[in-house]
């Protein structure tokens, strides 16, 4: 039984404690430190040019049209929306999104 103990206690013997760190601390000297983003004005997304992404995903289309991203299934599925596939990956053309709402809107 003492046996066991002394392997037990060796076990954790070689481990220090975690040293304490403040919010102003230097990273450790094998980790770089971190960059600071620049603050960015109010409304401004990002620094790339506003242009409009060519494909979305099927959350993002599904969003976008109001739908759960099962109900888009199965339209697509049914031929009602057209999609563009790359093997298993599914996108949507925004464009091709708002012509559908076009076709669907109600002339009441």
């Amino acid at each position: 039984m003492e046996h066991q103990a002394t392997l037990f206690s060796s076990a954790y013997a070689c481990q220090s404690p975690a040293p304490a760190t403040s919010a102003g601390a230097d990273p450790p000297p094998d980790r770089p430190a971190k960059r600071a983003r620049p603050a960015r004005a109010a409304g401004q997304q990002s620094d790339r040019p506003d242009t409009e992404r060519l494909l979305v995903t099927e959350r993002e289309a599904a969003h976008q049209l109001s739908m759960s991203p099962r109900k888009l299934w199965e339209l697509r599925n049914r031929g009602e929306i057209p999609c563009v596939r790359f093997g298993r990956i599914v996108r949507y053309d925004p464009k091709d999104l708002k012509a559908w709402i076009i076709a669907h809107k109600s002339k009441r």
